[in-house]
């Protein structure tokens, strides 16, 4: 607009576009602002490298946040602040690569940068995305001591971190500390709670703090019944999803991908069939976009059931959704089963998967409907024939070997931090530790410049 109106942007303009383009997660636009910015003879300030590594943490790039913490400290002499510091932080943590975060953190301090209550935040979900809970309780006592006072966020990132470490007792003490503190619990800590306790298989408790949350006046939201749905997926509950799905369609929230595809694995694995393929074609009508591991599963239960023919025909919805890009493994498995062969038209060219576009997380076509196999050391064993599905195999083992089994997604190996991480932290605050050489990205080759930004680098 500005630019149509002959007036020039000036840098606020330009730093807005940046910010904008990360909340969007475009970050090779960000990037081109930024190449912009040059090309007209502007000077990015720091408001402009902040955007930018704040934009590379939403995208889960690190080494762009390090690029541009380079090109604002080498290249233009400009001091971070502590926005620039959390946002690196927040940025590792993103990557799950907490030794990074950590010596940030160092760094910061060395910097003579105070810590804020951001800063410890950002800290704590570190430590959840690496399942390290006795790391982030030292960090509690860290914040504390640097006199710092936690919020309701903080106490709510410290309970997802005691779900995600599968501790439900020291979760509902942190909930207690809040009451106690005179912090109230909003939707985010019950929604927390909720989904810490499903994971644990304790769906009568689940649904205990839906009610808990209704009579604090708080009403759940769409989160609050995916989490619980997805809980009894995990808890192969059929009966109990649909009554969430009933409880959340008198809420009037209309449910979304999350929603369906956990109800529709629940029924998978609950043994209501009819049920799921039901709702499953219903969630494609709405053009939704289920888990990857959703139709691949349905597929092994139409085989298990032997009904190959309807087996093909989800098969054949699948390709169709993700523009033929499906997982191989799926199509062998068809193939081993009775010789069936997959309709051409669900084919690729050149007989692999396509590339096919990606969808966003807001739903729609493009993503591949089928993922590789959550436990990938079942695929691909011995014996006859393709992927070790020998055509007398039994069943159960041949979908096990495709992958196609029925099971939680996975989110593969955890990066597991170094273990002094954890006792260096517990060490008494204002102790000696080793001074941090700079703010650097470990890569697999060392410690080092990721080089410069933007498009014209090649990035």
């Amino acid at each position: 607009m500005m630019k149509r109106d002959g007036t020039p942007p000036d840098i606020f303009a330009y730093n807005a576009l940046i910010d904008g383009c990360g909340r969007a997660k475009m970050i090779q636009r960000a990037f081109t602002v930024y190449d912009e910015i040059l090309a007209v003879g502007l000077t990015p300030d720091k408001v402009t490298f902040n955007a930018l590594i704040s934009a590379s943490g939403r995208a889960r790039d690190l080494p762009r946040a390090f690029r541009a913490f380079e090109a604002m400290t080498r290249t233009h002499g400009l001091v971070p602040d502590r926005h620039t510091y959390n946002s690196l932080i927040d940025a590792s943590g993103k990557a799950e690569n907490i030794k990074q975060a950590f010596e940030v953190y160092d760094q910061m301090r060395e910097a003579g940068v105070k810590p804020c209550a951001v800063t410890y935040n950002a800290l704590l979900d570190a430590c959840g995305r690496v399942r390290q809970l006795e790391l982030a309780y030292n960090l509690m006592r860290r914040m504390r001591a640097d006199g710092i006072k936690p919020d309701g966020y903080t106490l709510n990132t410290l309970i997802a971190v005691c779900g995600r470490c599968g501790d439900v007792a020291r979760a509902f003490s942190v909930l207690d500390e809040m009451k106690a503190a005179g912090v109230r619990p909003d939707e985010v800590t019950y929604n927390t709670l909720i989904d810490a306790v499903g994971k644990s298989g304790m769906l009568d408790r689940a649904w205990e703090l839906v009610a808990e949350m209704k009579a604090a006046g708080l009403k759940p939201t769409r989160i609050t019944f995916n989490s619980f749905a997805c809980a009894c997926a995990k808890a192969r509950d059929a009966p109990r999803a649909l009554d969430a799905y009933g409880a959340m369609k008198e809420a009037r929230l209309a449910p979304d991908a999350v929603t369906y595809s956990a109800i529709v694995d629940a029924c998978l694995r609950g043994g209501q069939m009819p049920r799921a393929v039901e709702l499953y074609d219903e969630m494609m009508s709405l053009n939704l976009e289920p888990w990857e591991s959703l139709g691949a599963n349905l597929v092994a239960a139409h085989v298990a059931a032997g009904e190959t023919a309807r087996a093909v025909a989800v098969f054949g919805r699948m390709s169709m959704a993700a523009r033929g890009r499906v997982d191989e493994r799926v199509r062998s498995f068809l193939t081993s089963v009775r010789g069936v062969e997959p309709p051409a038209a669900t084919r690729a060219p050149g007989g692999g998967a396509g590339r096919g576009p990606q969808a966003s997380n807001g739903g729609g076509h493009g993503r591949p409907a089928v993922r590789r196999p959550a436990n990938r050391r079942s695929g691909g064993g011995g014996g006859a024939g393709r992927n070790g599905l020998g055509a007398g195999a039994p069943m159960a083992g041949r979908t096990a070997a495709a992958g196609l089994t029925f099971g939680p997604r996975s989110r593969g190996p955890l990066v597991a931090p170094p273990t002094p991480l954890v006792a260096r932290y517990a060490a008494p605050i204002g102790s000696s530790s080793t001074k941090p050489s700079g703010v650097r990205a470990a890569t697999s080759t060392g410690t080092g410049s990721y080089g410069p930004i933007g498009r014209k680098s090649g990035v």
